[in-house]
């Protein structure tokens, strides 16, 4: 996450979030993805100040990873990130520290110059250290509760604050309003 005044530029994003494979079950992230339908659930520490934010997402594909880039231009980890503009709601303060994308990567890195086909027993994820504190769902929904320090509310953002001309993010998509025809929620697609 970054803080959506910062436009995604400098040492700004902080990491909440990571899966990577989980030895006991022999799943990568992609699988519990996949068997969720494409959705994830994570969780947004409550004790983030209120604002406006940049969410990153990004999965990282290793079937090139055990030739680093550079070596062959068609080698090396591939990076699929998206982004998204989310509004915290609540009573935060953490202006958490963050680091620079890109630049958060070397090529060499453990995680990122890995080698999927000859054995494994972990993964190491990259990127920088992961940020924790007090923490709620990630949620679509409003709910009128008192017990909630922090909310993210996706169904009505907030104006953008301007164009996000360099978000880190390879591809850039307008974000479109669609309503589910089950439900009278709002739903935001990348």
């Amino acid at each position: 996450m970054a803080p959506l005044e910062s436009n995604g530029k400098g040492q700004v994003w902080f990491k909440i979030f990571e899966l990577g494979y989980n030895p006991d079950t022999k799943d990568w992230c992609i699988d519990v993805f996949n068997r969720q339908n494409g959705k994830l659930d994570i969780e947004i520490p409550a004790d983030i100040k209120q604002g406006g934010y940049l969410v990153r997402t990004e999965v990282i594909a290793l079937h090139e990873a055990e030739r680093q880039y550079g070596d062959d231009k068609d080698a090396g980890a591939q990076y699929y990130p998206n982004c998204a503009q989310v509004y915290i709601i609540g009573n935060g303060t953490a202006e958490p520290k963050g680091v620079a994308i890109p630049g958060v990567y070397e090529k060499s890195q453990p995680g990122i110059h890995f080698n999927l086909w000859n054995g494994y027993k972990s993964y190491p994820i990259p990127g920088p250290e992961l940020y924790t504190a007090g923490s709620i769902a990630l949620s679509s929904e409003i709910e009128e509760s008192s017990k909630a320090d922090s909310l993210i509310r996706v169904d009505e953002p907030p104006e953008p604050s301007s164009y996000l001309e360099n978000m880190n993010c390879i591809q850039k998509r307008k974000l479109r309003k669609r309503r589910n025809r089950r439900q009278s929620n709002v739903r935001y697609d990348l």
